[in-house]
């Protein structure tokens, strides 16, 4: 994909996914967290995390509930624990 292509594919992913909000808590604290923040979300021990470029904070939601908000947004079921979103990982 050219240079052009490719920063025009993310522009237009950025807006899709900027209105999304998921709350995250770490350390006591919540954090309003925009989907485009967030490069997956994976279930361990019965708990769900979004994992950022350098943060974790735990989310209230199942999977399958942040599978069906984010189905619109570039996001897909990668395994049983796990809905990634490859075209942010892919360009970090």
């Amino acid at each position: 994909m050219s240079p052009s292509r490719r920063q025009m594919h993310e522009l237009v992913n950025k807006i899709k996914t900027e209105t999304l909000i998921v709350l995250g808590y770490h350390e006591d604290k919540i954090s309003r967290i925009k989907l485009s923040d967030i490069y997956y979300f994976e279930a361990v021990n019965g708990k769900v995390f979004a994992y950022g470029k350098n943060t974790v904070h735990e989310v209230k939601q199942k999977l399958y509930e942040l599978e069906e908000l984010c189905k619109e947004k570039h996001c897909f079921r990668a395994s049983k624990s796990t809905i990634a979103r490859p075209f942010i990982m892919m360009n970090s």
